[in-house]
C-alpha cells in the first residue's frame, strides 16, 4: 500500500513521469487526456486561495448535490463556511483576490460523509446549483462493482496540468477527461487506503491532485468517483457507485 497516494501532495518526481506532451499536443496536455466540458462535473474549491492541496472535483447528481470524496472534506477541508463549488468549466486567474473572481459558484450549506469509514465517499449540497439548474449526471442504478471489470468508462476532474506544483501555470485552468479501463474490480473493502475499482489509461496518463472526488463515467452513467493514483503502476482508483452506495445516496438525497 505504500503507492497509493490520495490526489493530494505530489512529488514533482512522480509527476514529471506523467505529464509529457505527446507530439501535436497542446503544451499542458497529459498523456491520454484531453479538454472537456462535462457540465455535470464541478469544481470544489477553497475559495480565495491558490493551493492545490485545496482543490477537488464532484459531480453533480440534481438538486443541488455533489458527489465527492470523503477525504476532500476529512483531509482537505471542504467545508461550509468557506469553500466555495465553480461550475462551467471555469478559466481561473489565480491572482485575483476573491473579492475580484467573477463566475458562476456557490457556498455549500450540507456535508454528508459515507458512514462507513473505508469508503472514500461524500455528499455536499450547494444551493447555487440547483437554482442555476446545472446539468446533473444519471447515476449508475446499483449492481456490484465487479460488474464494471473491463469496462471502458472515462474520468474528468480538474487537476494539475504540469509537473510544477509550485508554477502558476500547473494550476488546472479549466476541465479535463481522461480514458479508463477498469482492471480490477472488488466489492469488499479491507481499510481507508482499498478502493473498489483501478483504472488504467491505455497511453499511460492518470488523474492527480485537483481531481480527487471526479466523475468516472461508464456506460453513459455516473458509475464511481476518483479517490487516488498508483504512480508506479500510471493507475487510478475509485470508488464503485454499486447497490450500497446508491442506497445511501438515495436516503440521503432522495436522488
Amino acid at each position: 500500500m505504500a503507492r497509493f497516494k490520495k490526489l493530494r501532495f505530489l512529488a514533482a518526481a512522480a509527476l514529471s513521469a506523467v505529464f509529457v506532451a505527446p507530439v501535436a499536443a497542446p503544451a499542458h496536455a497529459v498523456v491520454g487526456g484531453f479538454n472537456s466540458n462535462q457540465s455535470a462535473t464541478v469544481r470544489l474549491w477553497a475559495y480565495g486561495y491558490k493551493a492545490p492541496d485545496l482543490l477537488c472535483s464532484g459531480s453533480h447528481i440534481g438538486d443541488g448535490w455533489v458527489l465527492t470524496a470523503k477525504h476532500c472534506v476529512d483531509d482537505i477541508g471542504v467545508n461550509t463556511w468557506s469553500s466555495r463549488v465553480v461550475w462551467g468549466n471555469p478559466r481561473i486567474n489565480w491572482n485575483l483576490p476573491e473579492d475580484q473572481y467573477t463566475g458562476p459558484n456557490s457556498g455549500i450549506d450540507r456535508i454528508v460523509t459515507h458512514p462507513d469509514e473505508n469508503k472514500d465517499m461524500a455528499l455536499v449540497h450547494v444551493p447555487g446549483l440547483a437554482q442555476a439548474r446545472v446539468a446533473t449526471y444519471r447515476l449508475r442504478d446499483g449492481g456490484t462493482a465487479e460488474d464494471l471489470k473491463n469496462a471502458r468508462c472515462t474520468a474528468y476532474g480538474y487537476g494539475l496540468w504540469e509537473d510544477d506544483i509550485d508554477s502558476e501555470s500547473s494550476y488546472a485552468q479549466r476541465q479535463r477527461g481522461l480514458k479508463m479501463k477498469i482492471r480490477y474490480a472488488s466489492t469488499s473493502i479491507k481499510n481507508s487506503n482499498s478502493a473498489q475499482l483501478r483504472g488504467y489509461n491505455d497511453r499511460g496518463g492518470f488523474l492527480v491532485t485537483g481531481d480527487s472526488g471526479g466523475s468516472l463515467v461508464c456506460n453513459g452513467v455516473l458509475s464511481g468517483v476518483t479517490v487516488a493514483y498508483w504512480p508506479k503502476s500510471k493507475s487510478n482508483s475509485f470508488m464503485s457507485i454499486s447497490a450500497p452506495e446508491r442506497n445511501w445516496i438515495h436516503r440521503t438525497t432522495g436522488i
